[in-house]
């Protein structure tokens, strides 16, 4: 996914964690994906490869959201609010 890309993509949306596990740690939305955590607060999905990466929020009115944070573009790993690269 392209910056470009990423307004007319379903990942740009806030998913709604709707249950979760302990062991192993896993978020899952409302259609049974699972997402992992793999940075400290970092989810991305769990059973396949991605190319977003989100940060858990909490809401207002409780309840906890994935949102999108990170997005593959062309190779490098960008933050869809400052545009600039994750280095590593």
């Amino acid at each position: 996914m392209t910056l470009s890309q990423l307004n007319r993509s379903s990942a740009a949306a806030e998913v709604p964690v709707c249950d979760m596990t302990d062991a192993p740690l896993r978020l899952y939305d409302k259609d049974g994906c699972a997402y992992k955590e793999v940075d400290t607060n970092i989810w991305m999905k769990a059973d396949e490869p991605s190319d977003a990466a989100y940060v858990g929020t909490s809401k207002h009115g409780g309840g906890v959201v994935l949102r999108l944070m990170f997005v593959k573009d062309d190779g490098r790993w960008v933050n869809v609010i400052t545009g600039r690269e994750l280095l590593r």
